[in-house]
């Protein structure tokens, strides 16, 4: 059989040109599902439209009907753009009978069904909900089954990405808006946890991948030029042993890597930190300094849970490992004094940077609560679920950005401000702020148009 692969842009503009992405990932899961169908003997082509802004001209030479096409849907974001995508390549193929069968995948199968997905205009004929790569999944994809398509059990065998199927220039757009970082599962598929805000549960337990694979990608993606990973699996010292091994496996490759964890993890395992040599850096979810509010999204956190946090964040910085706290804003029924309080253990933790993001519910909620999809997103203007204005939200968004990415001290007082023209944050330094009538990007992220002005003292 003849198998395509569709990989639409990210987002869309109002005149439905594809808005090339300053930052992006190698699509690993996607190639991944490749690589497991061609090795059954299929032919696979891959079509990335990710970086390519006048898409329509690429779908418009895109004439040979595959016998499956599979779509990749990995946001809410990536809705529209599919919807747009698939009614292209489908216009193309009008006159050539027996239409492909259409599949979708992604993260965002994980939340969202066949029947939702027709509500919303995105009409195929299956939908993978989870793991693509398992033999049982893989098999029913072949079989053209309808419907939505989940896998009994979850396989630890991942297939090496076929990375061969993307050009050379596709992979230099990678690299270069990766910073150098390939996406790999270096520990395990699955979680241990369930939180409910998380977009990419898995529903699964965790299974250990062999390390023996692992490697043998790791030297794939050295060879197309990568000498950093980015460990997606979130578990980084889920298995202090397992992580020594990854650690030492990826050192002596002559290459590095940064990986994700709860804090709570790396104050249990802090003594590990200091054997590890090719560890650079760990991402940590710290989300809100409220006990309380993280137990109602099944966070099961422990009342000493801002101890560990003041823990692992030093400890990473004894051991001279780079740490970067994850943190969200405009959580349901949350207060300014929330947000204070989340200020407050920053300052303890002294992350060397953070990243922000607003709160999104789960995927389904879009068909619950009637939302536009293209309303969603973790840096559009935030969607209002806590008790502040969202105006206080994007100020909150803004106060965090001059401290943990400019290196500013906040003013003294009158540090918020907000008037006709512009709304903003005041600090010793300089401004962050924007004007009411620009903001708006192509892509909707709110950071994008923020404006900076920096006070020069004589």
């Amino acid at each position: 059989m003849d198998i395509l692969l569709v990989i639409p842009p990210y987002v869309v503009d109002a005149d439905g040109r594809g808005v090339v992405p300053e930052t992006a990932m190698l699509p690993v899961g996607p190639l991944a599902v490749a690589a497991a169908i061609r090795a059954r003997g299929h032919r696979v082509r891959c079509l990335d439209l990710t970086f390519v802004a006048e898409w329509q001209n690429v779908v418009q030479h895109e004439t040979q009907r595959p016998d499956i096409l599979l779509l990749s849907c990995h946001t809410i974001r990536n809705i529209e753009p599919c919807i747009r995508v698939l009614a292209a390549q489908q216009e193309q193929w009008r006159n050539i009978p027996h239409v492909p069968h259409v599949i979708l995948g992604g993260n965002v199968c994980l939340q969202v069904g066949i029947e939702e997905f027709s509500a919303l205009g995105l009409s195929v004929h299956a939908v993978v909900r989870g793991y693509g790569h398992t033999p049982e999944v893989i098999q029913r994809i072949l079989e053209r089954e309808q419907g939505d398509i989940r896998a009994a059990q979850v396989s630890a065998y991942l297939p090496i990405p076929a990375l061969d199927l993307l050009d050379a220039a596709t992979h230099e757009h990678y690299r270069h808006a990766s910073d150098g970082r390939y996406p790999i599962i270096g520990h395990g598929v699955g979680c241990l946890w369930n939180c409910s805000y998380c977009t990419a549960v898995m529903g699964s337990r965790w299974v250990e991948r062999p390390l023996g694979d692992v490697e043998r990608e790791l030297c794939v993606a050295k060879a197309y030029g990568y000498e950093r990973l980015w460990c997606v699996d979130n578990l980084t010292l889920v298995d202090p042993n397992r992580t020594i091994a990854f650690d030492a496996m990826v050192a002596r490759h002559s290459m590095t890597w940064l990986g994700m964890d709860r804090p709570e993890l790396v104050a249990k395992h802090a003594g590990v930190l200091k054997q590890l040599r090719a560890l650079n850096g760990i991402a940590m979810g710290v989300e809100s300094a409220s006990v309380e509010q993280l137990a109602v999204f099944k966070r099961g956190v422990q009342a000493t849970y801002q101890k560990a946090c003041i823990t692992a964040f030093h400890a990473l910085r004894d051991a001279g490992i780079e740490s970067i706290a994850f943190v969200m804003l405009d959580l349901p029924g949350s207060t300014e004094e929330d947000f204070w309080m989340l200020m407050a253990l920053l300052r303890a933790c002294a992350p060397d940077t953070v990243s922000w993001s607003f709160y999104n519910p789960p995927a389904n909620a879009i068909m619950r609560n009637q939302q536009n999809p293209s309303d969603f997103g973790f840096y559009r203007w935030p969607m209002g679920y806590a008790q502040i204005a969202p105006t206080r939200t994007v100020q909150e968004a803004m106060l965090l950005a001059g401290v943990y990415w400019c290196g500013w001290t906040l003013a003294s007082r009158r540090h918020f401000f907000a008037n006709q023209n512009s709304i903003g944050v005041r600090f010793r330094e300089g401004t962050i702020f924007f004007r009411a009538s620009a903001a708006r990007s192509p892509i909707g992220d709110v950071w994008r148009i923020w404006l900076q002005n920096e006070r020069r003292t004589p």
